[in-house]
């Protein structure tokens, strides 16, 4: 007579393992991948918060030394001209700001808003408004009165 020695894996529970195995790995590699591009965003906007604050800090040192200067934006770009041009651009970034012609800072405080938003993903953007403002001194107002 034959012994029946069944201690093996049935196809049902070979499945049922491989299915297991498969749903934890799709689980956790969808939060690796959602991690990473979380990641990538949040290193894009700061980018983007930087890049906005180097132009306004440009333009801030404009305003409280020359009489006049021109800002200039078109194709993702912005370009500030008084005794030189500065121009501002960046490949993955798209530049614009509300506010563009001449600027008389003795005359004027200036309000506008930098948008930068990102080439691939324009949904990824950040607007940083500023109050451009010069220090209105005695002599420019005996200047401007006469």
């Amino acid at each position: 007579m034959l012994k029946k020695n069944e201690a093996g894996l049935t196809l049902i529970e070979l499945l049922l393992a491989l299915s297991i195995t498969t749903t934890i790995g799709i689980l956790i590699w969808s939060i690796f991948f959602q991690g990473f591009n979380y990641s990538n965003k949040a290193m894009t906007k700061n980018q983007m918060q930087q890049e906005a604050n180097i132009i306004i800090s440009s333009l801030a040192k404009y305003h409280r030394t020359v009489d006049s200067y021109e800002i200039l934006s078109s194709n993702c770009k912005i370009s500030i001209s008084a005794n030189s041009i500065d121009t501002y651009e960046h490949p993955q970034i798209c530049l614009k700001t509300s506010r563009t012609g001449t600027i008389r800072p003795k005359l004027e405080d200036v309000q506008l808003t930098i948008n930068v938003s990102d080439k691939n993903d324009p949904s990824n953007h950040v607007e940083i408004g500023t109050v451009l403002s010069r220090l209105k001194s005695g002599d420019d107002d005996e200047k401007d009165n006469e």
